[in-house]
């Protein structure tokens, strides 16, 4: 928190001497002195024996050495803080270029707001500083109301710059710099004139969320979800006010909740945009049917509603997509599946490495499953068959992985154990003499 008013001072600071040097330097071309040099004038004709009058160096010393007055205006006729509309046209007029006129304005309205700042930042974190072993609560009502608080004094801010530039500087060297901004990329498919109106009822409908999930505090229980449909649906209506259909339609594509759960669900598949638009219409139709919440897990009627939920879903995505990319999608919400692709392509290994490897599984867990039910095999020959089949499966996936990749996902590979357990091999410890 104490950086901030060091790095606007600083900031201040330099503005305030890239300013004054460039007034030094046009306070420099004043009119030149008069040069030490200049003849004097020529004696008058005297008598030949009257001695000709010395010039008085001294004299023209002095006059040379007085300054001249100039004409350039001094730093205090240019710029003043309570009017920097009129500072503006002034600088732009004594010829101040546009750059340092843009840095000037951005250090005053940074200043102008800089306490302000401070007092909604400091509300933001609950922690005391120097009561640093608290843990600071981010999701309370005042570090909300914080948060709330700093982003209209951003905008405040902001829409100043705007009103006496034209723009926001700060704003402009961020896109530049490639700057991450959370909000544009959700308005930045509407045309300019709308983007900050869906920006602001954006960013005023998250506070409303950030007040549901408040209240609730992690409990998502059947009231809460309804809730929150409903505030979906709101947000919606409150969206189809001022956007066409068409830009409607291209946000929820792109931030809503839906496609918030479907780009959890596609994290291993690579998609056209025809196909992830298909896949996102399937996808709306079920909603969150096929999921099964933790106060239904002991509802059977619930159980089966989200399994058939499921089938639909696959079925209709292998009917209109294909096989392969249903099987995909499939395969990308199956926790096993999408570790071995995440490991796979952070090794650089073959695009089907992942499809491999969980084939390897899908194989072995079959056939222990064949094994387990032969009722000719003693339980001796099950767990040597067992064994063998473990053995076999590994030395596929080292095959497929390579040992290194293979000895950092065995650790992990939990599943291989419902195969055959094989117990850890601690090492014996050394007698003591």
């Amino acid at each position: 928190m104490k950086t901030i008013p060091l790095i606007i001072a600083l900031s201040l600071l330099a503005n305030a001497a890239l300013a004054f040097k460039w007034w030094q330097s046009r306070s420099s071309s004043a009119t030149p002195a008069v040069s030490a040099k200049a003849p004097a004038a020529q004696p008058a004709t005297k008598p030949a024996a009257s001695k000709a009058r010395e010039p008085e160096p001294a004299r023209v010393a002095s006059v040379a050495a007085k300054p001249q007055p100039s004409a350039k205006p001094a730093w205090t006729q240019l710029f003043s803080a309570a009017d920097l509309k009129g500072s503006i046209l002034r600088l732009r007029a004594a010829g101040c270029p546009e750059e340092t006129i843009q840095d000037l304005m951005v250090a005053e309205v940074t200043r102008r707001f800089a306490d302000r700042r401070k007092v909604a930042l400091a509300g933001i974190s609950t922690q005391s500083e120097t009561e640093y072993w608290k843990a600071s609560d981010y999701s309370s009502p005042a570090a909300r109301e914080g948060q709330k608080k700093y982003r209209e004094l951003e905008r405040e801010a902001s829409a100043l710059l705007v009103e006496l530039l034209g723009f926001d500087p700060q704003k402009k060297l961020r896109e530049e710099s490639g700057y991450y901004d959370y909000y544009e990329r959700q308005v930045s498919f509407v045309a300019p004139e709308k983007r900050e109106q869906l920006r602001r009822y954006l960013e005023e409908f998250q506070e409303k969320e950030q007040d549901h999930y408040g209240r609730n505090r992690g409990l998502y229980d059947a009231q809460e979800r309804a809730e929150r449909r409903e505030m979906q649906e709101e947000k919606k209506r409150g969206l189809a006010a001022f956007l066409t259909p068409e830009e409607l339609r291209q946000w929820e594509l792109r931030s809503s909740q839906m496609a918030s759960q479907l780009q959890s669900e596609i994290s291993t598949m690579s998609l056209t945009q025809a196909q992830y638009e298909t896949l996102f219409a399937l996808r709306s139709k079920v909603g969150d049917a096929m999921y099964l919440y933790g106060d239904q897990s002991e509802d059977p009627k619930a159980r089966e509603r989200s399994e058939q939920a499921k089938k639909q879903l696959q079925a209709e995505i292998k009917a209109t997509l294909g096989d392969d990319l249903g099987k995909e999608w499939e395969l990308s919400r199956t926790p096993f599946y999408s570790e071995l692709f995440r490991l796979a392509k952070a090794e650089n290994l073959p695009a089907d490495t992942a499809r491999k490897v969980f084939g390897y599984k899908e194989q072995a867990e079959a056939k222990a499953k064949e094994v387990r039910a032969m009722t000719d095999l003693s339980r001796e020959q099950q767990q040597q068959t067992l064994a063998a089949l473990r053995t076999e499966t590994e030395n596929a996936m080292k095959t497929t992985l390579g040992d290194k990749v293979f000895n950092s996902y065995k650790s992990r590979a939990y599943w291989l154990n419902s195969i055959s357990y094989t117990p850890p091999v601690r090492p014996v410890a050394p007698k003591q003499p």
